[in-house]
């Protein structure tokens, strides 16, 4: 059995984001305005990158982004775990566009054109993977970015004004992302520490139809991961989860394996709420 980070005493684990989807607070300066991408929703997004260069942008963004010095000094700074966002369109080529109104789903359809092919972000992926295990650490593959985006924010590939994921085309289409990561974790057990199958749906999406899907991606993943490996699923109110045993009875072991919760805290000074 391959070691594993969810049997240690302390994870001590950073978010390796703002390399494959640049966002809007993060790159605006760096990504978008110096190469000229207008801002087409309140916030920059990688879904209007429609410039006629934009695979050379974008080779130029992850060249300039991953780096081994990153991966060396994490290691002298104790860290031990790194989580990795990914969309869709970084693991899988979806057939057509996302389900969602038609404005809204061409400026989804342009995420996959950015490269000719999901085949073109495998050797960047492989690269933050190696460096990992060259320097100690686990990654988490996390599906940041699904078809028709779990949350409607920039950071799920596409700025828009709802929440257009939770349709049967989009969601089998989510699948085959979530199969994806789990080939590429399958491929890399020395470093990957698991995959995390939806990062941050929407309040707006159905609790019900998100467990659902949870317990889908779940059993994908499980056609090749082994039980043992972490899939996480994530919940802005973990109360959703645990009141009365019910993470048991909705995950139990022996169907699904190792799973595990995450939630955020955000912590803004100078805020009033």
């Amino acid at each position: 059995m391959v070691e594993s980070l969810a049997n240690t005493a302390f994870i001590n684990g950073v978010n390796y984001g703002n390399v494959f989807i640049p966002e809007n607070f993060f790159a605006d300066q760096n990504f978008y305005q110096k190469n000229g991408i207008p801002k087409v929703a309140a916030e920059y997004c990688l879904c209007d990158v429609t410039v006629w260069n934009r695979q050379q942008i974008m080779t130029n963004w992850l060249d300039s982004m991953i780096k081994e010095s990153d991966f060396s000094e994490m290691k002298q700074l104790g860290v031990n775990f790194v989580r990795l966002p990914l969309g869709y369109w970084n693991v899988f080529d979806m057939p057509y566009c996302p389900n969602a109104p038609t404005t809204d789903s061409n400026r989804m359809c342009n995420l996959k054109n950015i490269m000719p092919s999901y085949t073109y972000y495998r050797p960047y992926i492989d690269k933050v993977m190696n460096y990992a295990k060259k320097y100690g650490q686990k990654v988490l593959l996390d599906l940041h970015g699904a078809p028709g985006s779990q949350n409607g924010a920039s950071h799920s590939g596409c700025s828009v004004s709802s929440v257009y994921w939770d349709t049967d085309w989009n969601k089998q289409n989510t699948l085959s992302a979530v199969k994806a990561l789990a080939e590429i974790c399958n491929a890399n057990l020395a470093s990957c520490y698991g995959i995390e199958v939806l990062n941050e749906p929407g309040w707006g999406v159905d609790r019900n139809h998100l467990i659902s899907y949870y317990q889908d991606a779940i059993k994908t993943a499980r056609q090749v991961l082994p039980a043992y490996v972490p899939v996480v699923v994530f919940e802005w109110n973990p109360y959703w989860y645990h009141y009365e045993g019910r993470w048991n009875s909705l995950f139990p072991y022996s169907t699904y394996g190792r799973v595990e919760l995450d939630t955020h805290i955000y912590h803004f000074e100078n805020t009033v709420w």
